[in-house]
């Protein structure tokens, strides 16, 4: 009974939301999709928040079968300027008490843009919570170049789930946002009889239109959007400790 029925709750909501605040002519998209996040927090008690990694400096993050000549990760005191990430770090305030805050530096070179892809992975494996995860967020700061950012989610029973979180066309920051496609018959694959997800590497890709350059990119706060509907399955009204409440 989750499955095609479940599936058309959250995407439905998430229709709602949209068109209630697409009304808003004041504010650009990445406010009314703050707006639309907040919301569903606070009057839906089964969505919760989930920081895959906040990427201040507590794990470190490296390149992975890289072929540019030039690579390096490091963590900077870089991060947003913005209302938003203000909002953001005052809404999750029990758990951003970074000092001082930072962000994560990604550097490499591109000899040949369109045939090399830039991954980074993690150093400690990253477990998502007992839950289905539908939206994935990233505050990523780029200097508009010709390519987009991707997350691979990795499952022991299942191919990689592979979301193509936005675009680098871009200067600055922005804070990027994606649903997560994992197929209805797959959702039941998160509970607490089974593997879990877990995120197996970013990799930014480039086209034909991006020249050899050296590349700069910086990251904060990869979250997740998750859905802990009470049909999935027993003992998921019991608090872990893996979610944020408000």
């Amino acid at each position: 009974m989750i499955h095609l029925n479940y599936r058309k709750k959250i995407l439905l909501s998430f229709f709602f939301l949209s068109t209630f605040f697409s009304s808003i002519s004041s504010k650009d998209l990445e406010e009314e999709n703050w707006e639309i996040l907040k919301l569903s927090l606070s009057k839906n008690s089964s969505y919760k928040f989930f920081y895959g990694d906040i990427l201040e400096g507590k794990t470190p993050w490296k390149f992975y079968q890289s072929t540019s000549y030039v690579t390096d990760t490091k963590f900077v005191p870089k991060i947003p300027e913005s209302k938003i990430f203000g909002e953001e770090t005052e809404f999750f305030s029990g758990i951003l008490k970074i000092d001082p805050p930072r962000s994560l530096q990604v550097h490499a070179y591109l000899e040949i843009p369109d045939r090399e892809k830039l991954r980074i992975r993690p150093e400690e494996k990253k477990i998502l919570p007992y839950s289905i995860p539908i939206r994935v967020f990233l505050w990523l700061h780029s200097s508009n170049y010709a390519g987009q950012a991707k997350l691979v989610l990795s499952h022991p029973k299942k191919k990689d789930t592979i979301v193509v979180i936005g675009d680098l066309g871009y200067h600055g920051w922005k804070r990027l946002e994606a649903v997560i496609p994992i197929p209805t018959g797959e959702i039941k694959l998160n509970n607490p009889s089974k593997d879990r997800f877990s995120i197996k590497e970013i990799v930014f890709e480039f086209t034909k239109n991006q020249k050899r350059t050296h590349v700069t990119l910086f990251l904060s706060r990869l979250g997740f959007l998750l859905d802990r509907n009470t049909p999935l399955y027993p003992g998921i009204e019991i608090e872990d400790g893996w979610y944020i409440t408000k």
